[in-house]
């Protein structure tokens, strides 16, 4: 390989040894320009001030200065879809009574995806409340918008969520998967694996 703009030929033995160092160099620079970035979300998201925080989801919009404001039509169904679910309706369940009641999908489709409910459910920003996360730190800002449910709902979902996960955590970190979802009477399989009982995770049986 030739770099006409270093007249580096990387057949010749003498010009390893430079172009050794130029990966060196370009390896720093990438390293330094990393770390800028991250100390640039970090500041940011500490002081409030980052973009981030009112990026849009569904049941929001923007303002004419960038804040999130409800989308009244959208935010409708948000709060559909959370009583639904405390109602006792599961994420296929939620997703045959949107179809049926003719309400599309963020993206204009008949069907929600089912990931992308279970993703709402599990929002804070649905009650005012944004986060962050970056590499070496987690961010969450109260009250940065209005909330489109309350408090007492989203607590109420995610204790229903917690109930109906087919996984269990006990106080000393023993990670135990049900026999079946809504009775942790019977333990078949013991595993410090969460990552591997995550994804067999299903919400909706």
């Amino acid at each position: 390989m030739y770099f006409v703009s270093e007249n580096i030929d990387s057949d010749n033995p003498e010009m390893q040894v430079h172009l050794a160092i130029h990966l060196a160099v370009a390896e720093q620079e990438n390293y330094s320009r990393s770390k800028n970035i991250q100390w640039g979300l970090n500041t940011s998201a500490g002081e409030g001030t980052s973009k981030i925080y009112s990026k849009i989801c569904y049941g929001y919009k923007h303002d004419r200065e960038g804040n999130l404001v409800i989308k009244e039509d959208e935010a409708e169904n948000v709060r559909l879809i959370f009583r639904l679910y405390l109602d006792g309706h599961s994420v296929i369940g939620i997703i045959n009574e949107l179809h049926r009641r003719r309400i599309k999908s963020p993206s204009g489709k008949e069907n929600w995806n089912k990931r992308y409910i279970e993703k709402m459910l599990r929002n804070e920003k649905y009650v005012g409340t944004s986060t962050i996360a970056t590499q070496s730190n987690t961010y969450v800002y109260s009250n940065h918008h209005p909330g489109i449910i309350s408090q007492d709902t989203f607590d109420g979902v995610q204790n229903t969520l917690a109930r109906r996960s087919n996984i269990s955590v006990s106080p000393d970190g023993m990670v135990t998967r049900k026999s079946t979802k809504y009775s942790g009477k019977t333990v078949i399989r013991q595993t410090t694996d969460i990552d591997q009982l995550l994804s067999d995770m299903d919400f909706d049986k």
